[in-house]
């Protein structure tokens, strides 16, 4: 009896042992490394941009700007500014977000120019995942942004809120598959009375890790009937780096290609120090090793 108890309790162990190996595709970002949509957003507050489905503990600082040049028309606008962003994760699957802009400089070039420096925008947020697999994550997160940006707005008030559905498919430990299906409204507070606006958002990408050091993102980035019938259609991409422990960043860019929006180009640089427990990434070879020959 006690040599059966004990096969029976080796074959449990042995059924077990996939369930206790099946991987949770974050795994592969439980250090420092950027991971999700590239972070350099064409609307205020990031409005309408996509959003990691793996959270995290961090902080992080992100500076950069917005050119857009119009000749024919004789207009031009300049925006930059530095957003200080922080992310605490309760639980392996849910997430709070909050960012605040700390400087953010305007100046708009045209018959009559203008230029505003103060304090920018704020937002919070939160976001909550299922692991559906070993390769598959899906999830839901929200962001309202408030506008206290008070250099820009004078007379009208506009409060920003999206919300999304994410998922991300990892065929390996170095490829990952990812998008986004988001609705997004403003409802503008002003003294001639309330206005709201709708619109949609869809942001597909990928995170190819050559090495686990290094990372490189590519999205393909769309709004639509938010100010038009399509706002914006562009790509967007980014050199990720990390050291294997807490420390992250991102050189990222965003650049549309049809649509509403004129930016000639939004481009971002983005400091990030993970918190907790970290995880270092093991060595994940492309193929796997052949078995000795008998």
């Amino acid at each position: 009896m006690r040599r059966v108890g004990w096969m029976l309790a080796a074959g449990l162990g042995v059924a077990a042992a996939p369930m206790r190996a099946q991987a949770d595709p974050c795994s592969n970002f439980g250090y420092g490394m950027p991971t999700g949509p590239v972070v350099a957003p064409l609307f205020d507050g990031g409005l309408g941009r996509g959003y990691r489905v793996c959270g995290r503990t961090e902080v992080g600082f992100r500076a950069g700007g917005l050119i857009l040049v119009d000749k024919p028309n004789f207009y031009g606008r300049v925006s930059a500014g530095g957003t200080l962003e922080g992310s605490w994760a309760p639980t392996k699957n849910a997430e709070l977000f909050a960012g605040a802009e700390l400087v953010r400089y305007d100046t708009v070039i045209q018959s009559l120019s203008a230029s505003a420096i103060g304090f920018g925008h704020t937002y919070v947020g939160g976001s909550y995942r299922m692991v559906m697999g070993e390769k598959t994550t899906i999830g839901f997160n929200g962001k309202l942004v408030f506008p206290t940006a008070s250099g820009l707005y004078k007379e009208a008030w506009p409060f920003g809120f999206d919300f999304g559905l994410v998922g991300m498919y990892s065929p390996h430990p170095k490829v990952h598959l990812r998008g986004q299906l988001g609705l997004m409204a403003s409802v503008v507070a002003s003294h001639a009375g309330p206005g709201a606006r709708f619109g949609a958002s869809v942001t597909g990408g990928v995170d190819f890790l050559p090495i686990r050091r290094f990372a490189i993102a590519a999205d393909l980035v769309s709004v639509l009937g938010y100010t038009d019938v399509l706002d914006v259609f562009g790509g967007a991409v980014a050199l990720r780096f990390s050291n294997l422990k807490r420390f992250g960043f991102e050189l990222a860019g965003t650049f549309p290609f049809a649509g509403r929006e004129r930016a000639q180009a939004v481009v971002m640089l983005r400091a990030s120090v993970r918190l907790g427990s970290i995880v270092k990434p093991e060595p994940t070879p492309w193929r796997k090793p052949r078995p000795a020959s008998q």
